[in-house]
C-alpha cells in the first residue's frame, strides 16, 4: 500500500516533466493571413461582448415579394483599443483586443497597454480678462512659465509632440510655401489662468485696501470630447511692500510653479501612453495609402498597423462588412508629418475607402 502511494506522486512528476519537455515552441514568423484571421476573431469576440444590436429592413420588390435585410451593428470605441498578439501553449497564433484603461487603477502593474506612437498635443491658453495692469502682467508671466515647462518636459516629449498654434502672418506665398504645415491635434490641453485681486478691510478710509492677488492655474487634457486628465495649482501673490510698486511674482513662486508644472507634464506623459488613443487617421492621396503621422510621432519604416473602420464607420456598416474592411499594413516611407502604407493582407483598396483608422500592433509590454 505504501509502495502504491509512493508511486503515484512519482508518476505525476514524470507526466509533468514529459508534458513540459513536449511543449510546442515555435519561433517561426506567423503568416500575415493567419495573423489577420486571429485578429478578426478577437475583434468579433470583442464586438459581441460589447454593444451589439440588430437592424432589420423589409420591403416589397417589383414582383410583390417581400425582401428583408438583417444587419448586426455595434457602437464601439475602436480608437482606444490595443491589440495583443501571442502564441498559445500549442504555438498557435492568438490575438486579443483590450481597451485602454480609463484610470490607472484599472490597469495591471500600472499601465501595460502603452501607445507605441506619440500623440500631437495642442496647448490652448485662456487668461481671464481684467482691467488691472498688474494682474495682466502676472498672467502673462504665468503663461510663459507654464508653457515653457510643458514644452520642454522630457517625460512629456517621449509620449507626445506638444505645440501651440501661432497666428500665421505674411503673404500667401509665405504662409503656404515657407512656413511649416499646420498640425492637426489629437489631444488638447486647455490652460486656464485666473488672477484676482484680493482686498482686506481697514478701519481707516478707504475701507477696502488691496492685499495682493490670488493665482489659479487649471489644466485639462481632452480627447474625442472626453476629459482624461485634470490638475489645478493655486497660490497667493502678496502685496508689494512698496506703496508705488506693482505686485509681481517672486522667483520662489516662479520656481514653485515651474516645478509643479513639470510634475504635471510627467503625469500627462503617463496618461497619454496609457489612456489616450494610439490611432492614426488613414487617407488615400493619389492612390497611395498614408497615415497622418511621421517622424514627428515616432513612426518608423516597417512598423505594422491594423487598418479598421473608425467607430463611426464601424457603427454604420454591418458587422460582416466592417470585418471585411480590416487589413494589416506596413509602413514603407516615413516623412515629417505623414507616412505611406502598403497593405500586407486583408481588404482591398476599394474596401479601405471611407473613414478608416490605423491602430499600431504590438502595443502590449507585459507579455
Amino acid at each position: 500500500m505504501n509502495a502504491k502511494l509512493l508511486y503515484l506522486p512519482l508518476l505525476c512528476l514524470a507526466s509533468n516533466a514529459f508534458a513540459a519537455s513536449n511543449t510546442i515552441y515555435n519561433d517561426e514568423p506567423i503568416a500575415a493571413d493567419v495573423r489577420l484571421e486571429s485578429i478578426k476573431a478577437a475583434l468579433l469576440d470583442y464586438t459581441l461582448d460589447h454593444s451589439v444590436y440588430v437592424s432589420t429592413q423589409a420591403w416589397l420588390d417589383g414582383n410583390g415579394a417581400v425582401e428583408e435585410k438583417v444587419l448586426l451593428l455595434s457602437g464601439l470605441n475602436l480608437e482606444r483599443i490595443r491589440v495583443n498578439e501571442y502564441r498559445d501553449a500549442f504555438g498557435l497564433a492568438q490575438a486579443s483586443i483590450i481597451d485602454a484603461p480609463v484610470t490607472a487603477t484599472e490597469s495591471w502593474y500600472g499601465c501595460p497597454v502603452t501607445s507605441p506612437v506619440k500623440r500631437r498635443l495642442e496647448l490652448i491658453t485662456y487668461t481671464e480678462q481684467t482691467a488691472s495692469t498688474s494682474a495682466h502682467n502676472i498672467a502673462s508671466k504665468v503663461q510663459h512659465t507654464v508653457e515653457d515647462a510643458i514644452m520642454s518636459s522630457p517625460a512629456l516629449m517621449a509620449a507626445a509632440d506638444p505645440f501651440s498654434k501661432l497666428r500665421q502672418s505674411g503673404s500667401v506665398y509665405t504662409r503656404f510655401m515657407q512656413q511649416p504645415a499646420a498640425k492637426e491635434a489629437d489631444l488638447t490641453l486647455h490652460i486656464n489662468i485666473s488672477v484676482q485681486q484680493k482686498a482686506s478691510r481697514s478701519l481707516l478710509p478707504p475701507r477696502l485696501r488691496p492685499s495682493g492677488n490670488s493665482l489659479t492655474v487649471e489644466l485639462a487634457m481632452s480627447e474625442l470630447g472626453e476629459v482624461i486628465y485634470q490638475s489645478k495649482f493655486t497660490a497667493r501673490v502678496p502685496k508689494s511692500p512698496l506703496a508705488a510698486a506693482m505686485p509681481d511674482l517672486s522667483e520662489d513662486l516662479l520656481s514653485e510653479l515651474a516645478a509643479a508644472t513639470g510634475e504635471v507634464a510627467t503625469e500627462l506623459g503617463d496618461h497619454i501612453r496609457c489612456q489616450a488613443s494610439s490611432k492614426l487617421n488613414v487617407a488615400q492621396v493619389r492612390g497611395q495609402l498614408r497615415v497622418d503621422g511621421g517622424r514627428d510621432l515616432g513612426v518608423y519604416r516597417g512598423q505594422e498597423f491594423l487598418l479598421v473602420p473608425s467607430s463611426q464607420g464601424f457603427a454604420t456598416r454591418g458587422l460582416d462588412s466592417a470585418l471585411q474592411s480590416v487589413a494589416i499594413a506596413r509602413i514603407e516611407r516615413v516623412f515629417g508629418q505623414h507616412a505611406s502604407l502598403t497593405v500586407v493582407t486583408g481588404a482591398t483598396a476599394d474596401q479601405l475607402s471611407g473613414d478608416m483608422i490605423a491602430v499600431p500592433l504590438a502595443s502590449m509590454d507585459f507579455m
